[in-house]
């Protein structure tokens, strides 16, 4: 009774569809028009979202809150005396709002407020002194709205002049059209810890910053720097220059940044870097001028002054020239990166000063010339990138979709071999990629990685190779590039060598049986640019190391059952044809099958990508034999159709699907069924009908891509998918979602319908199946905003669900087009909706009441009830061990139950809750078989009754037993059990325990009457009493739950509407367990 007083005196003040506690108050559609003021007066927490509160006068009542957010309440103005009686608030957040206008002192009052969010809105000027009494603020977010000028005196009034230390830290982010920024403006802050303004900015920092002021992080784009600026940044660390169509360099004058570390000028316009650009930085780390294509020298001094720096990046841009002391100073230099630039020469002495540097990246310039002092010096050098031409097959950039690379390419190699002199000084080298004829010194003994690029159409690649490899003695990873061959003999030559990683392109050749017969070391290997061909038979069955295999071919490549025999640990095969997107050769191409047991043999693959390669069908069994298979990608084909058997199971055509029994082998023949496959993607393919067999038995599939079908809809129901987590449809051919179309993919929590423009609804009780659910896309549809779409619209809000349903038919009002749909559903009235509505979203709560009872209240009272039995019964049958004279044939039948009891609450309690695990979805199957053994001992007759369950028991959400085809087996089985279990060993359990009970009672009537009130007769009558009170306990505990199966299985009461009875009388199963420790005391006393 206090506690449903107390109850009802925290929520006595709670409005209508809010949640309140003492602390904190969530309001969502809950109509109040203003912000409450009869909340608790212990509240310091208030949340509104989706409301119509036009604006915030005085607000009363909540003198001790501390946090508020007002999201999508439709607010268009605040007042300025809004905030005085809550000035203890810290934060606030007013965001998607229609603020137009900030007035003088909106915020007044408010001295501890240090977080301020008014993003998303649609402010367009800040008045003076609008932030005026905010002292101690320290973030404040105005990004995403229309201010176009920022005012010297909008920040007016946030700090005293006799103590600027008040604003240490303030954080100012703008993301919108901001263009102007007013000299003063930064008058009135001390100090920054980032300061940010958007890409689209342009003369917008101040020419006057106070004196004492510093910023440690400053992000300038599309800037004019000022004069002096620099005198007032001294304290900067991290400068963000980048993007922002610089010139000039020579009009950013930052002499006193001393403290800078990091400094990014990417992706700007100066031609050219010169002596004093980087004056005064004598602390910086860090320099990145990538991206600058208008630069194409670096002369003697271009980088004077920069002692301290370790990582200059300077690369993608248009150097042709650099000076030979370019470098010079930079004597802590640990990286240079001038890769994807003109180079042509590398000089005498260039990199001679950089004696600390351990990374040189000069990959893909156009480099022909190498003097032999180039390297000097260079004695910490640990990776060398160094290509002599512009390579498009370059390690890790194999290209995926181009019509011929080959064709468009030109190869420069240089006429005369590089020196071994120039590599001699290499002695502590771990990496080094080079192109041929590059002669490397006998010093060079180890590597780690070495990356060779072998031109067979001027060079004779095997003896380039042996001569390389005749001066480093071990190489742990080998990497070849081979280009223009048209012979497979150069492949003999590999045999010699433990090469790692194999790109072979440009080349025309065949496959033969022995081709890769020399290749048996190999982990990676890439065939670019491959002309017609046909993988035969064992080509493959020499390479057993080989971990991963891309295929790209021209026009047509053949392979059936058997091509990939021997490729036991291959973990990813990827086959493309380059050629698709070119229409005046797609005609030309056959299309092509995928047979029955083409990829036998693959048992360690992972990953199968066979996409663009103008596949028509897929036969069943096509997969068979890739037992760790996790993801494939078939899209951008022209299969058809997915028959039954290509990725689940087979099985029989009177099979009769449902949730519960998609694993059931009796019915289904699981050897074509892809079990651990995780990712299948089918997206742009001409897909019009998928057979309602052909998930099943892919319980771990998270992800399902079967978007641009343009032909596809929902019309058969074929997601039989307990594992879904991401199902994707866009640009299908989808009218209507059945309201169980997702009930066996409860574990789905996204969902991608858009641009499907036959739907124009979507039911809520199609989405009340999917308690993880987290966004629903829907636009691009023809979705019509009635009172059908504000259920699900509603119950997405009380979920925080995001439906997105924009960008289609705006110009009919009945449709929901680009309007805000959470604006227009906070104003319908669908109080009027049909009776069928109301029941469907009683239905859908009972859903979720019982899922929360599940997840939260079950498993604590089964562990409370768990603990107390055990603690009980083990206490009885410790003290009846210990004392002697309690182990009597009286108390034998109470110690035996003490056993049986301790058995049961182990044996049933904690199974009767793991089926709640998802990862675990089989374990009532599987642990049905330990149980069966611990209940022999104690219960024969046990066993032999639950061999029917035992046998049909399938887990999807929980244990159930219906084979299909016999729809009365739930029901014949619950009745049975009844008879059996309750009725039957009931009837026995009482008529013995009674009799015994009325023979104790007689033999008291028989004892003489001068002893009938002995110790002897009184244990008899208190025994008899203890008999006769666990018959009875026995009748409360079984009869309830065997009685409401009946009951249940007969349709006489509906499951849905007795849950917690249900679980209630669950749960007396166990009340003689906690019985037994008061009887045996009982009989003690």
């Amino acid at each position: 009774m206090i506690l449903a007083c107390t109850m009802m005196l925290a929520s006595g003040n709670c409005p209508s569809n809010c949640h309140c506690s003492k602390y904190k108050t969530f309001c969502s559609l809950a109509r109040l028009g203003t912000i409450p003021s009869e909340l608790q007066i212990t509240t310091l927490l208030l949340r509104i979202q989706l409301d119509n509160i036009s604006q915030i006068t005085n607000i009363r009542g909540l003198h001790n809150l501390t946090h508020m957010e007002l999201n999508k309440v439709q607010l268009k103005k605040i007042l300025p005396e809004a905030f005085r009686n809550i000035s203890k608030l810290q934060q606030l957040a007013i965001t998607f709002n229609n603020i137009s206008v900030l007035e003088r002192n909106s915020f007044k009052y408010l001295n501890d407020l240090y977080f301020l969010n008014l993003s998303n809105n649609i402010i367009t000027n800040l008045e003076q002194e609008t932030f005026s009494g905010l002292i101690n603020l320290r973030i404040v977010d105005l990004s995403y709205n229309k201010i176009k000028q920022l005012k010297a005196n909008a920040f007016e009034g946030m700090s005293y002049n006799a103590d600027c230390n008040i604003i240490n830290n303030f954080e100012l982010e703008y993301f919108s059209v901001l263009y102007s920024v007013e000299p003063l403006v930064l008058k009135y802050f001390c100090q920054f810890t980032y300061f940010s303004i958007g890409y689209n900015s342009k003369h917008l920092i101040p020419s006057y910053i106070p004196f004492g002021m510093t910023i440690s992080k400053l992000s300038w784009n599309q800037i004019i720097i000022y004069k002096n600026i620099h005198k007032r940044l001294s304290g900067m660390l991290y400068l963000d220059m980048s993007n922002g169509h610089l010139k000039n360099l020579q009009a950013i004058k930052l002499h006193n940044l001393s403290q800078l570390l990091y400094y990014d000028l990417s992706n700007n316009y100066f031609k050219i870097i010169n002596s004093g650009n980087f004056k005064g930085l004598i602390s910086l780390k860090t320099l990145k001028l990538n991206h600058n294509y208008y630069l194409t020298y670096l002369s003697n001094s271009s980088f004077n002054g920069l002692e301290s720096l370790e990582i200059l990046e300077i690369s993608q841009c248009s150097i042709q020239t650099i000076e030979i002391n370019t470098f010079d100073g930079l004597f802590k230099l640990r990286i240079l990166d001038i890769s994807w630039n003109n180079l042509h020469n590398l000089n005498n002495s260039i990199f001679s000063k950089l004696q600390s540097l351990k990374e040189l990246k000069l990959e893909n310039n156009k480099i022909l010339n190498i003097d032999t002092g180039a390297f000097s010096y260079l004695n910490s050098l640990k990776i060398l990138m160094h290509i002599l031409t512009r390579n498009p097959f370059a390690f890790g950039q194999t290209p995926t979709r181009f019509i011929t690379q080959c064709l468009t390419s030109t190869f420069t190699f240089p006429n005369k071999p590089v020196a071994k002199e120039a590599f001699k000084i290499f002695r502590r080298l771990d990496s080094l990629s080079l192109t041929a004829s590059v002669s490397l010194p006998y010093s060079m003994q180890v590597l780690k990685s070495l990356q060779l690029y072998l031109d067979g159409g001027s060079i004779n690649p095997k003896e380039e190779l042996i001569s390389i490899m005749l001066t480093v003695r071990y190489i742990k990873d080998l990497n070849i590039t081979l280009l223009r061959i048209n012979s497979t003999d150069y492949f003999t030559i590999f045999s010699e060598f433990h090469v790692s990683n194999l790109i072979i392109a440009c080349s025309d050749f065949n496959i033969f049986d022995k081709t890769f017969i020399g290749l048996s070391m190999l982990k990676y290997f890439t065939i670019q640019e491959l002309e017609n061909t046909s993988i035969k038979m064992h080509v493959f069955s020499n390479m057993k190391s080989l971990i991963k295999l891309e295929i790209y071919y021209k026009y047509n490549l053949t392979y059936s059952r058997g091509s990939f025999y021997g490729l036991n640990n291959l973990r990813s095969l990827y086959i493309q044809c380059q050629t698709l997107k070119a229409r005046f050769i797609f005609r030309k191409i056959p299309s092509k099958c995928i047979d029955v047991e083409t990829f036998q043999g693959l048992h360690n693959l992972t990953q199968l990508n066979l996409e663009q390669n103008k596949l028509t069908c897929i036969n069943p069994g096509a997969f068979i034999g890739l037992k760790k298979i996790q993801s494939i990608n078939l899209s951008r084909n022209k299969i058809n159709k997915i028959n039954a058997g290509v990725f689940g199971a087979l099985c029989k055509n009177n099979f009769k699907m449902s949730c519960i029994n998609v694993t059931l082998s009796e019915y289904c023949n699981s050897t074509n069924a892809l079990k651990t496959i995780e990712h299948l993607n089918l997206a742009i393919n001409n897909i019009t009908y998928i057979h309602p067999h052909s998930f099943i038995w892919c319980n771990n599939m998270q992800t399902l891509d079967l978007s641009a079908n343009i032909l596809l809809n929902l019309d058969s129901k074929f997601l039989y998918t307990p594992a879904l987590k991401v199902l994707d449809m866009h640009d299908c051919n989808i009218s209507n979602i059945i309201n169980n179309t997702f009930e066996c993919a409860p574990l789905l929590f996204e969902i991608q319908f858009s641009s499907n423009s036959k739907i124009i609804n979507l039911n809520v009780n199609s989405l009340t199946h999917l308690k993880y659910l987290k966004s629903i896309d829907l636009s691009h549809n023809s979705i019509l905003c009635d009172c059908e779409l504000y259920d699900t619209w509603f119950w997405t809000k009380e979920r925080n669900i995001i439906l997105k349903t924009d960008h289609y038919k705006s110009g009919n009002s009945s449709y929901c087009g680009n309007r805000n749909i959470d604006e227009l559903f906070s104003n319908i009235n669908c109080n009027n909706k049909s009776t069928e509505i109301q029941v469907k979203k009683s239905h859908a709560t009972i859903k979720d009441e019982f899922a929360f009872f599940k997840e939260y209240i079950e498993p604590i009272l089964l562990i409370i009830i768990l603990i107390l039995g055990l603690l009980c019964n083990f206490f009885l049958l410790y003290i009846s061990f210990r004392h002697s004279d309690l182990r009597t044939k009286q108390n034998a039948c109470v110690i035996h139950l003490a056993f049986a009891d301790i058995l049961c609450l182990l044996l049933n309690l904690p199974l009767s809750y793991w089926d709640n695990f998802k990862s675990l979805n089989k374990i009532c199957k599987l642990q049905t078989i330990p149980t069966a053994w611990l209940l022999m001992m104690t219960w024969i007759s046990a066993i032999v009754t639950s061999f029917p369950a035992y046998y049909s028991a399938t887990v999807e959400i929980r244990c159930l037993y219906c084979p299909p085809g016999n729809q009365d087996y739930i029901q014949n089985v619950w009745t049975f059990q009844f008879i059996v279990y309750c009725l039957g060993s009931a009837i026995v359990i009482a008529f013995f325990n009674i009799k015994t009970s009325s023979y104790l009672k007689e033999s008291i009537c028989r004892i003489p009457g001068e002893i009938k009130d002995n110790v002897k007769a009184r244990n008899r009558k208190m025994a008899a009493d203890t008999v006769f009170i666990l018959v009875t306990v026995f009748f409360i505990s079984y009869l309830p739950n065997y009685i409401l199966r009946v009951l249940v299985a007969w349709n006489i009461v509906d499951i849905e509407n007795i849950f917690i009875i249900s679980f209630f009388t669950f749960c007396l199963f166990f009340c003689n367990s906690l019985f037994n420790p008061i009887s045996l005391f009982h009989n003690e006393l």
